[in-house]
């Protein structure tokens, strides 16, 4: 016997693209990539119906879709030998404050 499964309470969300957030606002997908962009030549009129769909239809734009047409992941990784060695902990929070840091310029 299964058991029927319940669908995650945000799964309206997940399944929302940059299509739906067109119509809503009334603009074509280019016009709402340029918004979501921060381009400057989109009209702020238009910028600001897209930015209000956004919020309404709770569009989040897919990181992994983003990171294939870019080139860049903007992940890191660090590896190290031995995590027991006390120098190691201080090499990780360095590193983790420097991207924080770093993450927050852009």
């Amino acid at each position: 016997m299964s058991i029927p499964r319940k669908k995650p309470a945000n799964s309206r969300r997940a399944s929302v693209s940059i299509r739906d957030v067109a119509k809503r606002a009334r603009v074509s997908i280019a016009t709402v990539s340029r918004a979501v962009n921060h381009i400057p030549s989109v009209d702020p009129v238009l910028a600001k119906r897209v930015w209000k769909a956004i919020e309404q239809v709770g569009y989040v734009p897919n990181t992994q879709a983003r990171a294939l047409v870019s080139g860049r992941s903007r992940m890191l990784g660090l590896v190290v030998s031995e995590i027991t060695n006390p120098f190691f902990p201080e090499l990780i929070q360095e590193f983790e404050n420097l991207a924080v840091a770093q993450a927050t310029k852009c």
